[in-house]
């Protein structure tokens, strides 16, 4: 639920979509209408993404990317 979280916030932050979250049968559900990608959580199974390949491709990139950098910044914090 976590990372669900930490993937929706990136992608509301950087892409600048329309985002819906819908929660359906215990899923959670974020619609980025824009991109034609949904990201689904999934209690059971974590996080799927179904959608356009291109834009989950740029999505992952992005989020590895932020996440990078956090971790960077926790390690070289004096």
């Amino acid at each position: 639920m976590q990372m669900f979280n930490i993937v929706m916030g990136v992608v509301q932050a950087s892409k600048g979509v329309n985002t819906t979250v819908q929660l359906s049968e215990g899923r959670q559900i974020l619609n980025l209408e824009d991109l034609g990608v949904k990201i689904i959580y999934i209690p059971e199974q974590g996080i799927i993404l179904e959608g356009n390949k291109n834009q989950i491709s740029d999505i992952l990139r992005l989020v590895h990317s932020r996440l990078t950098e956090e971790v960077e910044g926790l390690v070289n914090h004096p």
